[in-house]
């Protein structure tokens, strides 16, 4: 009875000792992650790939540690690819990869935040038909490319990052549908928030925008149909503060702008070049041309209000208080 109670006892410590997390002293670039991994040092610089996920519902902690690549622009800092879901990456930083974080192939529900992108060719590549990922609060900054990329990805939520010194700020962009971009400070990007390629029904609301230097700190074009701007403060670019525009001959059909400030920017506050749209309660202060120009056509909600635009008409086919 003794030996069999042994036995038994050696069985379940083998058991419990299998299902401790991976500790990161023991792992490698390119690894292949399948169950709960904590880092404890620095890994890297990686010639291709940092970490492969390979499991769902699995949490890679960095743990305040760096993932960095070589700076030659290969692979990905942590690559989720494939039908992996649930998958938390979150607490440290990722340097010198082409993405610093890859959700592809239908890698839906994972959970990005409290990380640290600087300096791959992009932060966060969200691109591939993946869905209801939750990327938030991270520090995206000093990419060549987007910041954070959605493309052809729908239900996603892109909220509370801090996204500086980019060429694109946040992209939205080639069929990624319903998508919230949402509460993310927006710093220095030549491009801020876009929207583009046939992206429809997105909604894009209460960000901080500024230091834009191409076309909008809000940007919506190439038939992308159905965008949401809301209550939005898109001030001090160096072009207009939001601008909706036909690209390649496809106008954005109805999109919405409501509440949102656009004061001291060098273009127009808001430019809307789509007769289709609506605009509702918007502040539009102190632009160098227009606080609001739009085309003959646009459903004029009424509460919109602009002051102290070089422009001194104020507005254009809307009315302003």
């Amino acid at each position: 009875m003794r030996k069999v109670i042994s036995i038994l006892s050696i069985t379940v410590l083998i058991a419990a000792m299998s299902a401790v997390p991976a500790v990161g002293n023991s792992i490698g670039c390119g690894d292949t992650i399948t169950s709960d991994l904590t880092l404890m040092a620095d890994l890297g610089p990686c010639p291709d790939d940092g970490l492969k996920v390979g499991a769902s519902g699995i949490t890679i902690n960095l743990n305040g540690y760096t993932i960095s690549g070589d700076s030659v622009g290969l692979g990905g800092g942590v690559r989720i690819e494939g039908n992996f879901s649930n998958v938390v990456v979150r607490n440290g930083a990722i340097t010198g990869f082409n993405e610093g974080v890859v959700l592809a192939g239908g890698a839906n529900a994972n959970h990005i935040w409290g990380l640290t992108l600087d300096s791959n060719n992009r932060g966060v590549d969200l691109a591939g038909g993946n869905f209801n990922n939750l990327i938030e609060k991270n520090v995206v900054t000093n990419h060549g490319g987007d910041g954070i990329r959605v493309d052809a990805s729908s239900g996603n939520i892109v909220q509370k990052n801090t996204v500086v010194d980019n060429v694109f700020g946040i992209s939205v962009s080639n069929g990624a549908n319903n998508n919230l971009v949402s509460k993310n400070t927006v710093t220095d990007n030549r491009f801020g928030i876009s929207v583009f390629t046939d992206a429809d029904g997105n909604t894009v609301e209460k960000n901080v925008i500024s230091g834009v230097s191409v076309d909008g700190g809000i940007q919506v074009e190439r038939g992308s149909d159905n965008t949401r701007i809301s209550k939005n403060n898109s001030s001090d670019n160096f072009t207009n503060g939001i601008l909706v525009e036909p690209a390649d001959g496809a106008a954005p059909v109805g999109t919405v702008l409501e509440l949102n400030i656009t004061n001291n920017n060098a273009g127009d506050g808001i430019n809307v070049q789509s007769a289709s749209a609506t605009l509702t309660k918007n502040t539009a202060n102190n632009n160098n041309d227009y606080g609001i120009e739009a085309l003959p056509g646009v459903t004029d909600g009424g509460g919109n209000m602009a002051a102290g635009n070089g422009n001194p008409a104020q507005c254009l086919n809307v009315a302003c208080s």
